[in-house]
């Protein structure tokens, strides 16, 4: 017997934002977006499977997170983000197959309602993992999938995590090696990040990490693009490999059983990028949930990315959104 549970959320978000480097709000847009989560359940004679499938469409003219000047034509973008089953093989050992979270990624770590600070970030990838989780403990490792821009190596990459959680408080800290494509040679990249999360209950919610790279910072852990800010750090400038430190933390305060005050902001420093040297944003959003189905934000964000030449790209962003969840 199969248990299938279906969930998802529809959002439109209006943004206003500048469309250089001035910051002024001369550009808007209104997108639109669709989420299905679909996840299965099944219990056999050697263990639980658990399964999911996240597919995502995306509405928007011209896509600003890459190309601060591309709104000249439709952008309509569907895409399963996720597909992934664990094998639940004893109460404290599992394992994970499919593409999903980085093994190495925050998960305590978490984001503004409408725009990505810059930071700390994690993305998706195909993978197989161990995970063992006993009382507040839990370790994970495996291999994860190195093909993407600028790597391309016949090793996978090694990811491993180690964290805890009391409750109140958690700690995950994690790391990540793999092989960097250099001209028609390799070099060795790698990974570290810790972070910290701390729960005060119907009174606030904090958490912050750090993270730093070298050669692996294009893997997204690394966030430098907020929506109109074009361009990103790369893994590779020439035959050296790029290292980069970012800084996150974000403030959740509950100002009454229905309304939320997000404070958030990021930081980042590259080291040997051709194009970018240091960048930072704040960020800040009310959020209004009178009920479990809706969802309403106000954010603003600031942020500024400084290029190896000195010049600046500034940011500024006001966006309202409303989101209805099923």
């Amino acid at each position: 017997v199969v248990s299938v549970e279906l969930s998802g959320y529809v959002r439109a978000v209006a943004l206003w934002h500048d469309n250089g480097d001035k910051a002024k709000l001369d550009t808007f847009d209104l997108w639109g977006r669709g989420q299905i989560d679909v996840r299965a359940t099944t219990d056999t004679a050697i263990g639980r499977v658990i399964g999911g499938i996240q597919l995502r469409g995306d509405f928007k003219e011209g896509d600003h997170t890459v190309n601060k000047n591309s709104d000249t034509s439709p952008d309509t973008t569907t895409k399963m983000r996720t597909a992934w089953a664990t094998w639940q093989m004893t109460d404290a050992l599992s394992l994970t197959f499919g593409h999903t979270g980085q093994i190495a990624a925050l998960s305590n770590v978490s984001y503004g309602t409408v725009v990505t600070p810059y930071g700390l970030d994690s993305t998706r990838r195909s993978q197989v993992r161990l995970t063992y989780a006993s009382g507040p403990f839990n370790m994970r490792f495996g291999i994860e999938d190195s093909s993407r821009d600028l790597r391309r190596s016949a090793m996978p990459d090694f990811a491993g995590s180690l964290g805890f959680n009391m409750g109140m408080f958690g700690f995950r800290a994690g790391g990540e090696v793999g092989k960097v494509a250099v001209g028609v040679s390799t070099k060795t990249g790698y990974l570290v990040n810790a972070g910290i999360n701390m729960d005060l209950g119907s009174m606030a919610k904090f958490n912050a990490g750090v993270a730093y790279t070298k050669g692996l910072s294009c893997d997204g852990l690394i966030y430098t693009g907020a929506v109109t800010t074009a361009g990103s750090v790369g893994c590779v400038n020439g035959a050296n490999l790029v290292k980069n430190l970012a800084f996150q933390g974000n403030l959740t305060v509950n100002m009454t059983e229905t309304t939320m005050l997000l404070l958030s902001g990021g930081y980042y420093d590259a080291k040997g990028d051709a194009n970018w040297d240091k960048g930072w944003s704040i960020n800040t959003a009310l959020v209004w949930k009178p009920v479990d189905a809706l969802q309403f934000a106000v954010e603003g964000d600031y942020a500024v990315a400084k290029r190896i030449n000195g010049t600046k790209d500034k940011d500024l962003v006001l966006g309202v959104a409303g989101w209805f969840f099923f």
